[in-house]
């Protein structure tokens, strides 16, 4: 009797640990940001460059949960005020954003030509 009640224990303690392992993921606030900021970013070109575009993006999600952009770290003016233009006091999608947190996301654009 006491052998099957702690096999029974046993087995509740490993399917309960194989529920948790394979249940629902919970998705990292900080990826579900960088995505947001990649579709608002979609659609830049310019059409006299040749070469990729890079940038360094630093921003934070103030109280009413929009994006603040506190600086885009480029060599090219274009870019920049696009970023700004596209990101500053627009709302995030996501509960996982921490107010006040600082945020970096590297972007670079490549050219198109047509």
């Amino acid at each position: 009797m006491r052998k099957t009640s702690l096999m029974l224990v046993a087995a509740m303690l490993l399917s309960s640990g194989n529920l948790f392992a394979f249940g629902p993921k919970d998705t990292n606030p900080a990826e579900e940001l960088k995505n947001q900021v990649k579709e608002r970013l979609n659609g830049y070109f310019e059409k006299s460059t040749h070469k990729a575009l890079e940038a360094s993006i630093l921003f934070t999600v103030n109280r009413e949960g929009e994006i603040v952009v506190l600086s885009v770290d480029t060599e090219h003016e274009g870019l920049e005020r696009f970023v700004k233009a596209r990101l500053n006091y627009h709302k995030v999608l996501t509960d996982g954003a921490i107010q006040g947190r600082r945020y970096t996301i590297p972007l670079r654009v490549e050219s198109s030509r047509y």
